[in-house]
């Protein structure tokens, strides 16, 4: 997991190609222009999917996870909370979905927390099960991309 305002500009060995190009959509995208739902960047390597909705209390959301993605959560405006767990410490609640990259996860017994706000980003690999959306206080608007990266060809 890493977490940094969208000005932090080197990741050092675990940057990629990928993940510049997702970055600097980040940066430079009029969230204006925007479409809610999927807006592709390039093609099925790098996408991503916005969205408007109200953040909602912890113990009301699930934890996930992805094989195949790398989860590049960018806050346009609003504050959301996210908790972060190791997947290797975490139990799966039904089979993994191949062909979305997905599955949920019980609730892990050690958890971490990252807030971000406008203009900062977490980023999860497939190491991290993440529950997004979130509330800090009370339920609040979030508008935010969920920038998906390929990590493998």
């Amino acid at each position: 997991m890493i977490s940094a305002s969208i000005d932090a500009k080197a990741f050092g060995p675990v940057t990629s190609e990928r993940i510049e190009r997702a970055m600097d959509w980040c940066r430079t995208v009029d969230p204006a222009t925007l479409e809610l739902g999927r807006n592709d960047i390039d093609g099925d390597d790098v996408f991503a999917n916005v969205m408007r909705f109200d953040t909602a209390p912890a113990d009301t959301k699930d934890y996930e996870a992805h094989r195949d993605y790398i989860d590049i959560h960018y806050v346009f405006s609003g504050v959301e909370l996210m908790g972060i767990a190791r997947m290797k410490d975490c139990t799966p609640k039904g089979a993994f979905d191949e062909e979305n990259d997905f599955v949920l996860v019980e609730q892990p017994e050690l958890e971490s927390w990252v807030v971000t706000q406008a203009g900062e980003f977490c980023l999860t690999a497939p190491a991290d099960a993440h529950k997004p959306g979130c509330s800090l206080d009370a339920p609040a608007p979030l508008f935010k991309a969920c920038v998906k990266v390929r990590i493998a060809d």
